[in-house]
């Protein structure tokens, strides 16, 4: 699974949510969570999982799992709820078949057996002849329809919902159960031979079909009426019983044809019941080939069309795999208006569907087809399939007969670090592998070389824009209007000023806090939202210190309270330092490179690794490599890596800012040595 979604995860547990779904009786009920897409799914119908297999599985966002499980390892259950808190995992159970052996089964599935125990004779589906019907191997067909004889006043579809009730959702592992076997007649898989009332008459197809159809309906509503309200009661392959059930899953995609089955996707986005889950299975048509990566990413490409969870695996002989791609951890936001044809001519043709942060596009036509965009976008950076998910930015790209792509919108500005105006940054991970293309930073409102840093300094979800020059900090609204402009250090001052922006006392209201950046003594100030000083000045380094310094704001130890790192600036060692909100020496400091250089350090802060802690992150002053280090909060080293050419000694400025979206913050490096700075 990617790294993305793993973060994510390790953010979430770490939660008090975690606590309080494992003590209560049933799993939080109600809406579906904000799922990120892509949204994945995982049929998974092994009768037991393990604690490896637990781990894997809760990294999805949908789980069916056999209800086996349920009885047989719940550990692994609670465990899956532990690491993910916003999973839902639901109980397989078929609505209309059963084991033959189903009886005998015991310890191995004591559901079955439970099951079993039951059923009454009268309840197999037989022929005019009182021959019990089959369609899957090992299975016998049961009578859900209304026809069936009452024994003990109740019929099957009475039974089931009960069983549902008492043996599965009573044992607060689950969010609700799937029945598989949910067809939309009888006389296609049992025969025409089918007598439903055991009166030794068949009846004829029309009748036998809709009796069929109208007991599965009894199944759904009374199972409905028996949960929660919020329970999750869905079902396998019945699109017709969409307005009846909170979620489909469209197994063996695209079996009944590729557009036919995503009208009925999109039918049932909007025809079910809430909350919903639809999922789309794609697999490997029961082959086994996990790196049929065009046939992977045409079922996902597909699914998201529609805006609909996916499902990957082996196929219908064996649902039960955990196949992680590197489509899985791309951070696409939420859906816009669409899907879109693109191309015209007959055929089902070339579809589009945009989101906030990329696009989806699907060829399902018999041809290979090259797709033009207006504007540029990005390709996925992967390790499986690195000629497709490459990196590299395009305006068009070119999908064989039946293929998608996931597609990322390039990254537009810089928003939550600081830039360099008309520097170039490139985007890493926390290991130094390349996270995103790199992008040309600059404003057109401020002038070149000055520092950028785009944050929300009203609380109100709309970045201001800081920019700080040699002698001032000017404060621009969204549309460009000037909020306030102050003179940290006076107006005479012109040794540089540097800004960092973060919640220094927990009030959730940012503070801003200012540095003198390449002279006048490393001199910190501190000021609220709109540029009013709140705390008296104090110097980061010894007062016969005259460099500069850089500044950040990070929550390094996770207390809800930013903390303030100073690196000193050329002229003093590669000297990293602490201090608390109110300009208290918290870590005496530590040196990010050796003692003896004396370019300096530049520093950022940011959550790399998603521990709800800000890691800190240095860049070589002047005179150095673009060596990048990462620190934890307390000064212990992390990782390091070259962001550009080794050889160069123009040193490296540095960021932290989530630019994909995911909650994680990514490294920026920015290209330092094309400016030359004058006082």
């Amino acid at each position: 699974m990617t790294r993305a979604r793993n973060i994510l995860l390790r953010k979430l547990a770490a939660t008090g949510l975690v606590a309080a779904m494992l003590g209560a009786s049933n799993p939080a009920l109600g809406a579906v969570p904000s799922h990120q897409n892509p949204k994945i799914a995982n049929f998974y119908l092994r009768w037991t999982v393990s604690e490896g297999e637990a781990r894997e599985l809760s990294k999805w966002d949908v789980v069916f799992l056999d209800m086996e499980v349920g009885s047989r390892t719940p550990d692994s259950i609670r465990l899956m709820r532990s690491l993910n808190p916003n999973i839902k995992i639901l109980a397989y159970i078929t609505a209309s078949e059963i084991r033959t052996d189903a009886a005998s089964l015991g310890a191995a599935s004591p559901l079955r057996a439970r099951l079993a125990s039951r059923l009454a004779p009268e309840w197999y589906l037989s022929d005019a002849s009182g021959n019990r019907r089959s369609f899957w191997a090992g299975t016998w067909i049961l009578n859900v329809t209304d026809r069936a004889p009452l024994i003990g006043g109740k019929r099957w579809n009475d039974v089931l919902p009960e069983f549902v009730r008492d043996e599965i959702y009573s044992t607060g592992l689950w969010d609700g159960v799937v029945y598989d076997n949910a067809w939309e007649n009888i006389t296609f898989f049992a025969g025409t031979n089918v007598d439903l009332n055991r009166d030794g008459r068949a009846e004829g197809i029309r009748e036998a079909d809709e009796a069929w159809r109208s007991g599965l309906r009894t199944i759904y509503a009374k199972t409905r009426a028996l949960l929660p309200a919020g329970a999750l009661v869905t079902e396998n392959d019945g699109p017709l019983y969409a307005p009846h059930v909170s979620g489909l899953l469209f197994e063996n995609f695209p079996r009944n044809g590729w557009k036919t089955t995503l009208d009925k996707v999109a039918s049932a986005n909007s025809t079910t019941l809430t909350p919903r889950i639809v999922v789309v299975n794609s697999n490997t048509g029961n082959t086994g080939r996990r790196e049929d990566y065009k046939r992977f990413r045409f079922g996902l490409a597909s699914a998201l069309l529609h805006d609909a969870y996916y499902s990957f695996d082996y196929g219908d002989q064996d649902h039960g795999q955990a196949w992680s791609y590197d489509e899985y951890g791309a951070v696409l936001g939420a859906a816009l208006p669409g899907p879109v044809r693109v191309d015209s001519g007959p055929g089902v043709g070339v579809w589009r569907r945009d989101y906030e942060q990329g696009v989806v596009v699907a060829n399902a036509s018999a041809e290979p087809k090259t797709i033009r965009f207006r504007g540029e976008v990005e390709r996925l950076r992967g390790t499986q399939d690195s000629t497709v998910n490459s990196g590299l930015i395009t305006d068009e790209v070119t999908l064989d007969r039946e293929e998608g792509i996931i597609l990322l919108r390039p990254l537009g500005k810089i928003v939550g670090a600081a830039f360099r105006n008309g520097s170039m940054a490139r985007v890493f991970n926390i290991d130094g592998r390349v996270a995103r293309a790199g992008v040309f930073t600059f404003d057109r409102r401020a002038p070149s070389g000055a520092e950028v840093l785009v944050r929300d300094l009203g609380s109100d979800g709309v970045g201001e824009t800081l920019i700080a020059t040699s002698n001032a900090l000017e404060v621009l609204d969204n549309g460009g209007r000037r909020i306030f402009k102050i003179f940290p250090y006076g107006q005479s001052f012109s040794g540089g000023v540097a800004a960092a922006v973060g919640d220094l006392d927990g009030d959730r209201r940012p503070e801003i806090v200012t540095v003198t950046a390449r002279s006048g003594g490393a001199r910190v100030r501190i000021h609220n939202s709109r540029g009013q000083l709140i705390r008296p000045e104090f110097a980061a380094y010894d007062p016969r210190f005259q460099g500069g310094a850089s500044v950040a704001v990070g929550d390094l130890d996770g207390d809800g309270q930013g903390e303030i790192v100073i690196g000193a600036g050329p002229g003093g060692g590669p000297h990293v330092r602490v201090f608390d909100g109110n300009g208290n020496l918290k870590l005496s400091g530590f040196f990010a490179y050796d003692p003896r250089f004396r370019g300096g350090v530049r520093v950022a802060a940011g959550d790399l690794n998603g521990d709800g802690k800000a890691e800190i992150v240095t860049g070589a002053g002047p005179g150095g490599g673009p060596h990048v280090r990462v620190f934890d909060g307390g000064g212990r080293p992390q990782s390091g890596f070259f962001a550009f050419e080794s050889t160069g000694r123009g040193g490296v400025e540095v960021g932290a800012a989530d630019t994909n979206g995911d909650g994680i913050s990514e490294v920026l490096a920015f290209s330092s040595d094309v400016f030359t700075v004058t006082p």
